[in-house]
């Protein structure tokens, strides 16, 4: 199942609110957790990594974890 599937499940059945992000990538030297489900900064930072693009619309979007 992947993973983006498997997210929305978990958000389903946990009544877990999330919003998708743009322009990150999964990190090469990051193992796939478990669970989908990020709760810190610190466990998002050592799965993703910011993609680089040229242009205003293509930065990365802000991703808060304190809610």
């Amino acid at each position: 199942m992947e993973l983006i599937r498997k997210t929305e499940l978990i958000a389903q059945e946990e009544k877990i609110s999330f919003q998708p992000v743009n322009n990150y990538f999964f990190r090469n030297d990051a193992t796939i957790p478990e669970s989908p489900l990020i709760t810190t900064q610190r466990q998002f930072d050592s799965l993703f990594w910011a993609a680089a693009f040229m242009g205003k619309d293509c930065e990365p979007s802000k991703v808060d974890l304190s809610k």
